[in-house]
């Protein structure tokens, strides 16, 4: 049986911290649409160079740039896969459903981590990413030297889709396009979709995936 494990919720939600946890813990690859968007941006790839317009503006990147390479990776993965972000319209829902229905051996699990407005800023107004990977908080996780990474000793930076201004655009555009297709999940996959709560702590937050994982294990003996 090759599952999907659905990680759905707006930017700062924690699908990233999570996923991390997730995939370490029951063994399972991540496929982060945007991981795999800011690698073909920062390799000058032709996906990444049609691609970073809409990203540096917030804004969800055409299906028909990254989504052809998305469903190749989907097509020839022998394993089960956790989704970190994907899928965001109605469109890559329809695609990501009808493929289930084509594969008897798939099935799709979606968690909705909600999240409030206010947290939502403050986790990440005070994000400081580096080049290796790590990802620091001025309040939740602050560097020792501040502006410098506690691993690798590289300058720490902010991503520019986390600025304020871009910010605010994509929790409008989550709002406006992602919220209905987990509607959709709760609708058509009534027995596949849980809802997190977000807001506490992130062991708190992990202790919830653990309680769900554990059920759908039970689900698939019977």
């Amino acid at each position: 049986m090759k599952n999907f494990y659905i990680l759905v919720g707006p930017p700062g939600s924690g699908k990233g911290t999570q996923a991390q946890k997730i995939s370490k813990k029951y063994n399972l690859t991540i496929l982060s649409p945007g991981a795999l968007l800011r690698d073909q941006i920062k390799s000058r790839t032709k996906i990444g160079k049609l691609a970073e317009p809409f990203v540096l503006a917030g804004e969800l990147v055409p299906n028909e740039i990254f989504l052809p390479k998305l469903l190749q990776i989907l097509k020839q993965s022998r394993k089960s896969l956790l989704l970190d972000g994907f899928p965001r319209t109605i469109e890559q829902y329809k695609i990501l459903s009808d493929f289930e229905k084509e594969n008897e051996k798939c099935k799709l699990f979606v968690f909705e981590i909600d999240v409030s407005t206010r947290k939502l800023q403050e986790r990440v107004g005070g994000r400081w990413h580096c080049h290796c990977g790590e990802i620091f908080h001025t309040k939740y996780r602050p560097s020792k030297r501040a502006g410098i990474c506690d691993i690798c000793q590289q300058k720490l930076f902010r991503r520019s889709d986390e600025k304020p201004d871009i910010l605010r655009n994509r929790l409008l555009i989550y709002r406006k396009k992602t919220s209905r297709i987990i509607r959709l999940f709760e609708g058509e996959h009534s027995d596949g979709y849980f809802l997190v709560n977000g807001d506490k702590n992130i062991d708190d937050v992990n202790k919830q995936f653990a309680k769900i994982f554990k059920k759908i294990h039970g689900l698939d003996k019977r």
